[in-house]
């Protein structure tokens, strides 16, 4: 369950990442400064911040992290 549970994070998150790049390319094509965007831009990198702590969490539920790590 937990590995197929991180590849729908994986996927969730390849989205993201297409989604910020999108996002991108609209901030540096837009002659005028729009807020909006950069919120947005904002918004969905928390989000795939987000996807990272999780698929992490799922890591160390599943016990593949070492207790080396965790302590880090």
């Amino acid at each position: 369950m937990t590995h197929r549970y991180v590849q729908q994070l994986q996927k969730a998150r390849e989205r993201l990442v297409a989604h910020r790049r999108e996002m991108a390319e609209i901030i540096i094509n837009t002659a005028a400064f729009i807020p909006e965007r950069a919120v947005e831009f904002t918004e969905i990198q928390d989000a795939i911040k987000s996807i990272d702590e999780a698929i992490e969490d799922e890591a160390k539920l599943a016990g593949t992290v070492s207790r080396d790590e965790d302590s880090v």
